[in-house]
């Protein structure tokens, strides 16, 4: 058997004092899940040991480890944090090294399935609201990874309702594309290239107040832009204990 895939397109962010679980879902090249028959996780900030846990593993073989807030109520806000899983798959132990963030709140989405539907009421007969919400998770990945390809930490934006009408307009583009591509009708393409534009041109007018100090008030925040690039120099190395 190859090795195992943790299929994963984010890093972690994990929340300081609040409930949520950590988990390893391990799949083979095609896709399909990989029982685990035990599991353990080291929580690092950088080489420092935060606290072990013994994992639990559910009936599809997928290990979990849930947090408590007490668990991490006293752990720095960190950009350096790692997460060490061992798990045995078939009598053998893989190692899997995920990099992730301490942060105060985890960043968003700020639109659902009604925002879609209110805009264009005659969706609601081509595509189920689960279709939709699936897209607006997904595509919320997307602007995550957008703007940490610009150095940008997306869970210090202060402002997140400023990042509604980008991502809509890039929510509805998808949902119009999965309309044309079930050939229910044209107009669903044409106005799902109306939005795709629309959405860059509203991600280059962002402008929101980025928690750049760390400290959670909006009276330190800094102005920012999803665009120019910010050089991430606040706090001690290895991490920040505000």
């Amino acid at each position: 058997m190859s090795r195992p895939i943790h299929r994963h397109a984010l890093p972690l962010a994990v929340e300081r004092g609040a409930d949520q679980a950590l988990t390893l879902d391990l799949r083979d090249g095609e896709g399909v899940a990989v029982g685990v028959s035990a599991a353990s996780l080291v929580v690092r900030n950088g080489a420092a040991i935060l606290d072990t846990f013994t994992a639990d593993v559910d009936a599809d073989g997928v290990a979990s480890v849930t947090l408590e807030p007490a668990d991490s109520e006293d752990w720095p806000l960190t950009s350096d944090l790692l997460c060490e899983w061992s798990a045995t798959v078939d009598g053998v132990v893989y190692r899997y090294r995920i990099t992730g963030d301490v942060v105060r709140t985890a960043y968003q989405p700020t639109i659902t399935a009604d925002d879609v539907f209110d805009r264009y009421p005659a969706m609601r007969a081509a595509i189920a609201p689960a279709d939709v919400a699936a897209l607006i998770t997904s595509t919320s990945g997307e602007l995550e990874r957008r703007l940490r390809s610009r150095g940008q930490r997306p869970y210090l934006i202060l402002d997140r309702w400023a990042v509604h009408d980008a991502h809509l307009d890039l929510v509805i583009a998808r949902v119009m594309d999965a309309a044309d591509q079930s050939g229910s009708d044209d107009r669903w393409r044409r106005a799902g290239e109306k939005h795709a534009a629309a959405y860059e041109k509203a991600w280059g007018a962002l402008n929101f107040r980025y928690d750049l100090p760390e400290t959670g008030d909006p009276v330190t925040a800094e102005p920012a832009t999803a665009s120019p690039p910010i050089v991430l120099t606040a706090g001690r190395v290895g991490g920040f204990w505000w």
